[in-house]
Order: C-alpha cells, then sequence, then structure tokens
C-alpha cells in the first residue's frame, strides 16, 4: 500500500511542471508518517520475533537467521 502510494505520487509529481501543490505535500507527510510506523512495526518484529525464532533454530541444530 505505501509502495503504490509513493509511486502515484511520483508518477503525479513528475508529469507536472509546477512545483507540489499542497495537497502533494500533505500527501507526501501522510506517506512519511506511514513509512515511519511500519518501520517502528519492523523493528520490534527484528528486536522480538526474530531472536525467538533464532533460539528455535538454534535448538533444533539449524543456524540463525540471516539479518
Amino acid at each position: 500500500k505505501v509502495r503504490e502510494r509513493i509511486l502515484t505520487l511520483q508518477g503525479t509529481l513528475s508529469g507536472s511542471q509546477q512545483p507540489p501543490l499542497a495537497s502533494h505535500l500533505e500527501q507526501a507527510n501522510e506517506i512519511h508518517a506511514e513509512v515511519e510506523g511500519v518501520l517502528g512495526d519492523y523493528q520490534k518484529f527484528l528486536a522480538h520475533e526474530v531472536p525467538a525464532f533464532d533460539a528455535v533454530l538454534k535448538s533444533a541444530g539449524q543456524p540463525p537467521l540471516k539479518t
């Protein structure tokens, strides 16, 4: 979803010879906030879920995930 929003905004801006409108800047700010949220979720996943899964892998004699 985020990727599509970025590509749509990029397409709109690249097809214009004018500076971004206030609505474009608002969309960019919304996308930025959404990306920050997704990155936060990803960091939590890396910090909590991956170590737990690595422990399961280790107990099964397997190497940890490469992160």
